[in-house]
């Protein structure tokens, strides 16, 4: 964790690194917070698109667990076009806590009202995108 925090702190791969230790140790709102620093437009309340998904889906992962619904669920919208596994896991996960609300819990989230009912993530917690091999070594000897 210290190393995500110190080493790589402008780096977007290491500060994703550090909002999926968070989660996993359960700092939602702490991942929260890594995470919109450099997801969002600078100013602005929309995900950047210059950005690999596998960071938004984490953020929306985030937000989430984190019990912030109604802001998952824009940055849910912004991923279902994407056929990206991990955004489409999250599509799944998330329709599947919805079905589970009461009809009346499901339209109150559906204009942003943010229902008291957690949600659990199946499966391990985060995406860790693969790192680059190291400097002066080739992809192929990589282990």
């Amino acid at each position: 964790m210290s190393l995500a925090s110190s080493a790589g702190s402008s780096d977007a791969r290491f500060r994703n690194a550090k909002a999926v230790c968070l989660m996993r140790l359960g700092r939602y709102s702490d991942a929260v917070q890594v995470l919109r620093q450099f997801v969002l437009e600078s100013g602005g309340t929309w995900l950047r698109r210059d950005l690999p998904v596998v960071y938004k889906v984490n953020f929306g992962l985030a937000l989430m667990l984190d019990g912030r619904t109604a802001g998952a669920r824009d940055v849910i919208s912004e991923l279902r076009v994407d056929p990206d596994p991990a955004a489409v896991r999250l599509l799944q996960q998330y329709a599947e806590w919805k079905s589970k609300l009461s009809w009346w819990k499901r339209w109150l989230a559906s204009v942003g009202y943010e229902p008291a009912v957690v949600f659990t993530c199946a499966g391990e917690i985060g995406e860790l995108p693969p790192l680059p091999p190291p400097p002066g070594e080739s992809p192929r000897n990589a282990a």
